[in-house]
C-alpha cells in the first residue's frame, strides 16, 4: 500500500517545528511492504537525513523550470536547492521521486522543460528514482477568478482552458496529450525504465499516451 502526505500542504516545510518526519520513518520501518511518500517544494530535509534512510520511504519534489518557480512558487526552494536536497536524501539511503506537475504551457515551454528533465537526470542517479509523474495545470473556475484578482500580472492562465471531465479548467485534450508524450520522450532519452504515470487524468488520455494512470495503483493518501 502506498501512503503519503503533502496533497494539500507541504510535507516538510515546517518539519523543523513539527519534527514529524523521523517518527514517520521509524514507524514505516516496521512495515516494509508499505510505501510512504513525503511531497514537498522545500529543501528542509535536515531531520530526514539525520537518520538512516529506508527504501520504502520516498521523498518527492514538485518541479518546474526556475522561471516558473520565480514567478509563481513564492517562498519555495529554488530548483537547485530542491535537487541538492534530493541528493542529500539519496546519500542518506532514501529513494526519491519527482512530480512534473503542474506543467504550464507557454511560449518556449518545450526548451525549458527539456532542460529541466535533463538536469534532473544529470544531478540524480536514475536507480534512486522511484517514479516520475506528469500532470498539466488544472484549476477550479473559482480558483481562476481568485488568481486573476490577486495576481493580475501573472501569465499562468494565458493559454486556452476548457472545462474538463472533472469540472476543472484544463488545457484542451490534444495539447495535454502532446505535452505528456513530449515530456515522456525526453525522459526516455535519459532512462528507459523509470516508472512514469499521469496524475489526475482521464482514461482516454492513458489510451492516447500509453502512460499509466495514478488511480490505477492501490494507494491511500493521508493528510497532515
Amino acid at each position: 500500500m502506498r501512503l503519503g502526505s503533502g496533497e494539500l500542504t507541504d510535507s516538510l516545510a515546517f518539519d523543523h517545528i513539527t519534527e514529524y518526519s523521523p517518527k514517520i520513518v521509524n514507524f514505516f520501518r516496521q512495515y516494509p511492504k508499505s510505501t510512504f511518500e513525503f511531497k514537498t517544494k522545500s529543501n528542509n530535509v535536515r531531520l530526514l537525513t539525520s537518520a538512516p534512510g529506508a527504501k520504502n520511504i520516498i521523498i518527492s519534489w514538485s518541479l518546474n523550470p526556475q522561471k516558473l518557480i520565480d514567478t509563481a512558487e513564492y517562498f519555495t526552494a529554488s530548483l537547485e536547492e530542491r535537487l541538492e536536497a534530493a541528493q542529500a536524501c539519496t546519500a542518506a539511503g532514501y529513494r526519491v521521486a519527482f512530480h512534473f506537475d503542474p506543467i504550464i504551457c507557454y511560449s518556449g515551454w518545450e526548451t525549458d522543460y527539456e532542460v529541466l528533465i535533463n538536469t534532473v537526470f544529470t544531478k540524480i542517479e536514475s536507480n534512486t528514482i522511484a517514479w516520475l509523474s506528469l500532470g498539466t495545470l488544472r484549476i477550479s473556475p473559482q480558483l481562476k477568478k481568485i488568481i486573476e484578482n490577486r495576481f493580475p500580472e501573472n501569465a499562468l492562465l494565458d493559454e486556452e482552458l476548457l472545462t474538463g471531465f472533472d469540472g476543472k479548467l484544463r488545457y484542451p485534450a490534444e495539447i495535454r496529450s502532446f505535452i505528456y508524450t513530449t515530456m515522456n520522450s525526453w525522459i526516455r532519452k535519459n532512462n528507459k525504465s523509470v516508472p512514469v504515470y499521469l496524475c489526475m487524468e482521464e482514461r482516454e488520455m492513458h489510451r492516447d499516451t500509453h502512460l499509466s494512470l495514478k488511480h490505477e495503483t492501490k494507494q491511500t493518501t493521508v493528510i497532515f
